[in-house]
């Protein structure tokens, strides 16, 4: 076989190597970004609260396993008490037979959630006219509520929007650890949501999330007292949903 040949041959094998490389790499790259590490998302979890205040132990049940999380069993000391929110005690509140309250009055302000280090405002959003339809505009920077569910405190599922991220439109990326609830549920962790009004602060408690496909996602109500956070999934494609619903377990006074 001629050596030009023979050359052509090997180039041709190089480049296909290089090709079938490139492309490999870019989609374990692109699994890499758009799979989280908590790919069972759908947890249901449910605790009943007696009180808000941390139990008093024994002696002999001074960090008791069976009140931890599994993964905090090695180092009991980094659990978080209720008691670290800053602020008085709350008071624990049933979720149910809370009145409906919509509008201005009551609204939130501010969200919380200690277990994401995650602190940011909270905007009532508004109508955009698209023409022949309408549709609630998206929060910048903030998390945005439907202002027609219910507020903090009162019967129904209050929803809250937020970016996962927004490296286009330069919205931010207020809910960009939101999808890490799923893994706290998952290992027995308690995740808490603290919704702040002019008045008063909103303890909730999250019991399940929830992973949707954008068409199927439907503002729904509860007979309860319930926040359902929400946020576009996975990173790159955002062609689903992550929720997050939580009930309301206690309150205090700000004043």
């Amino acid at each position: 076989m001629p050596r030009y040949i023979t050359q052509k041959i090997g180039l041709a094998l190089f480049s296909i190597g290089l090709i079938v490389t490139v492309l490999t790499a870019t989609y374990a790259l692109y699994l890499y970004l758009s799979s989280p590490a908590n790919d069972e998302i759908i947890i249901t979890t449910s605790s009943a609260y007696d009180s808000l205040s941390p139990s008093q132990s024994g002696n002999n049940s001074l960090y008791p396993g069976n009140q931890l999380p599994v993964r905090q069993w090695s180092d009991p000391r980094g659990t978080f008490p209720l008691n670290q929110l800053s602020g008085g005690p709350f008071v624990p509140l049933s979720s149910i037979k809370q009145p409906i309250i919509h509008g201005l009055q009551g609204r939130a302000l501010e969200i919380q959630i200690p277990q994401l280090n995650l602190q940011a405002s909270i905007v009532e959003l508004a109508l955009s006219n698209l023409g022949s339809s309408l549709e609630y505009e998206t929060p910048k920077f903030t998390v945005g509520h439907i202002p027609a569910t219910p507020n903090p405190g009162s019967k129904g599922s209050g929803w809250y929007f937020g970016h996962l991220d927004n490296p286009v439109g330069g919205e931010g990326n207020v809910f960009s650890q939101l999808p890490k609830i799923a893994e706290l549920l998952r290992t027995g962790d308690e995740v808490h949501i603290l919704l702040s009004t002019e008045n008063d602060e909103y303890l909730y408690s999250a019991y399940k999330t929830d992973l949707l496909p954008e068409n199927e996602l439907k503002i729904t109500n509860s007979l309860r007292s319930e926040v359902v956070l929400v946020t576009c999934f996975p990173r790159l494609t955002y062609e689903k949903r992550f929720l997050v619903h939580a009930e309301l377990i206690g309150v205090r006074s700000k004043t």
